[in-house]
């Protein structure tokens, strides 16, 4: 009878300090979590390895991760929104400044045909600006996560041809012509025409900045 008590006793006090134990790592899991800065990559440790705390302290880990990747996946996102700002402000002050030279000989111009042409590329520059606001526009809306970009049919050979009829005057001043060659059937795709028009200009005004000839726009089935 002895013994039994004597036991009872033992197991009693082994699980009064297993008890104490584990609370005494809760309440440090608790502390970790409550003073842990976001940006550091300090993890979870234990001193009680039960099969229960090595769970949880693997599950408080694997969230640390995932939020460390969302953090720094964050941190890139406004890396690169600062240097396509920064790039498309270069880009708005290109044109700019070209519209401010030619606007300040189209005012000091008497001969009419110089005026004229003046006046035209004061017009073209301006398209450009516009053309760029437009690329400032769409790069904030694609930076916006709540912005949701709404898809219909679009006939994409008309976009396309819209697209190059609005660098009519860019083409023209460099004295080419792109080679078309689009099916007889309309390609048809789920997209959006102002998204993909802005698209099919990018990669036409990239070919008239930096191109060496005509660009070649070909539809093969539904590739173009």
């Amino acid at each position: 009878m002895e013994a039994a008590v004597v036991l009872l006793a033992v197991a009693v006090v082994a699980l009064a300090v297993q008890l104490a134990r584990s609370e005494a790592q809760l309440r440090a899991i608790a502390r970790f979590l409550v003073n842990r800065e976001s940006a550091s990559n300090a993890r979870v440790a234990l001193s009680v390895r039960t099969r229960g705390f090595v769970q949880l302290a693997q599950a408080v880990n694997r969230q640390i991760d995932r939020h460390q990747g969302e953090r720094v996946a964050a941190e890139e996102a406004k890396r690169e929104l600062r240097r396509g700002l920064t790039y498309l402000s270069h880009d708005i002050r290109t044109p700019l400044a070209g519209t401010q030279g030619y606007a300040q000989l189209l005012a000091a111009e008497e001969d009419e045909a110089l005026r004229a042409r003046y006046l035209d590329v004061v017009s073209r520059r301006l398209d450009d600006v516009g053309g760029l606001l437009d690329q400032l526009y769409a790069y904030a809306q694609v930076q916006d996560p709540d912005h949701r970009i709404e898809r219909e049919p679009v006939d994409v050979g008309q976009v396309l041809a819209e697209s190059l009829a609005s660098l009519y005057g860019q083409f023209k001043e460099r004295g080419w012509e792109p080679g078309i060659q689009l099916a007889d059937e309309p390609l048809v795709a789920d997209s959006n025409a102002d998204a993909l028009a802005r698209i099919f200009r990018n990669l036409a005004v990239n070919a008239l900045r930096y191109g060496c000839e005509p660009p070649r726009i070909v539809q093969e089935g539904r590739t173009v």
